[in-house]
């Protein structure tokens, strides 16, 4: 071998074993968590402070920690125990998210509010004076016309979700006053109807003219349920007397001048529903 290719042989046999020793050559480690939030943490656990001193420090720290796995490896090496590592993941987001995820979700108004606002609208409503002509789809009988009134106040609200009510229906021949009370966990179905449509549904032989219309909220109890209403009734005429009983009913209604308020009265109803965990989520 002459020399220039012996020459050449040595450079290539160095530059293979500086390549090789390239290769074998780990990668430097990663630096240590470098976040001004760990960096406290990391300087409390190697000065070999008390697990409470670290602790109160981990959540004095304002700062947004580094929860990636790399960052919590730095601080188990550096000494950190289970409980501290938890402090550091629950601080783990900036102060806003923190907040942002520990506040309530906005389901609405509260029960309070609602309820006060249901019988706010209710006892605005007055008296309802209409006049109720029906006629026997089958027979065409006309049974006239009666002028009636009914009036629905709200007499007490609780925090349980509860309405006291009391109703005075005047008729030709009869002053009633209903007395009941009700819950709306006990509710499981709200319908707004106009008053025509409620009386032909509840007998549908007769067809029914309400004149001023006026509309309803038919409340419907839940399968078992049942509200209790205390009835006073005083009738007119010769044979004049009063009767007093109790009757239980699976649904009652409320009565308002017009479908606006009956609709936001309904609304605030299901709300109110939905808030005191009734409901058999049927939406009217």
């Amino acid at each position: 071998m002459n020399m220039r290719n012996l020459l050449a042989a040595c450079l290539f046999s160095g530059l293979a074993l500086t390549l090789s020793a390239q290769q074998s050559v780990a990668p430097p480690p990663k630096p240590a968590n470098d976040a001004p939030a760990n960096a406290e943490v990391l300087k409390l656990l190697r000065a070999g402070m008390s697990e409470t001193v670290v602790l109160n420090k981990i959540r004095s720290i304002t700062d947004k920690f580094d929860t990636s796995a790399d960052a919590l490896v730095t601080l188990k090496q550096a000494g950190a125990n289970d409980a501290e590592l938890s402090a550091v993941l629950a601080q783990g987001a900036s102060p806003a998210a923190q907040q942002s995820a520990a506040a309530p979700a906005d389901n609405g108004p509260s029960l309070a509010e609602t309820m006060q606002f249901i019988r706010d609208k209710v006892n605005q409503q007055g008296s309802i004076v209409f006049v109720d002509s029906e006629s026997d789809i089958i027979t065409g009988e006309n049974h006239g016309n009666q002028e009636m009134s009914f009036e629905t106040q709200v007499v007490t609200i609780d925090q349980a979700g509860g309405l006291s009510l009391q109703q005075f229906a005047k008729l030709s021949w009869i002053n009633q006053t209903n007395i009941w009370q009700m819950y709306f966990k006990d509710v499981g179905k709200l319908e707004v109807l106009s008053a025509a449509d409620y009386g032909h549904n509840s007998d549908p032989r007769y067809a029914v003219q309400i004149d001023p219309p006026f509309f309803v909220i038919v409340v419907h109890l839940t399968t078992g349920k049942t509200i209790r209403q205390h009835r006073t009734m005083v009738y007119s005429g010769k044979h004049g007397k009063t009767v007093e009983d109790d009757k239980n009913d699976s649904e009652f209604i409320l009565r308002f001048h017009d479908e606006e308020t009956a609709d936001r009265v309904a609304k605030a109803m299901l709300h109110a529903v939905e808030l005191c965990g009734g409901g058999n989520k049927e939406k009217f």
